[in-house]
């Protein structure tokens, strides 16, 4: 085996990964901050959020493409259904 491949398999090994819904990635806690602050104009804050800054920066993210009248959260504190088919679509163009 080369060494690029063994590197590439040990980092493989390392990856724990299991598919959740959308809606379950949204009410995360970090894609929320990601989101809130990013529609805040606040500069991205990687340093806090080291465990789970991909939760943060694909919040960050689709902020930028999800419409201003469109809010993450209803007034009840229900994820808008909205933004859940918006983030469902761009869940699917974004090659993960």
């Amino acid at each position: 085996m080369s060494e690029r491949s063994s590197r590439t398999k040990r980092v493989a090994e390392q990856l724990v990964t299991r598919a959740i819904s959308h809606v379950r990635f949204m009410r995360h806690p970090a894609f929320r901050r990601g989101f809130a602050e990013y529609r805040a104009g606040l500069p991205p804050d990687f340093d806090t959020v080291v465990e789970d800054v991909f939760q943060y920066e694909i919040g960050r993210q689709f902020a930028v493409v999800c419409p201003r009248n469109i809010t993450l959260l209803l007034a009840t504190g229900k994820l808008n259904s909205a933004a859940s088919e918006l983030f469902k679509s761009f869940s699917r163009s974004v090659p993960w």
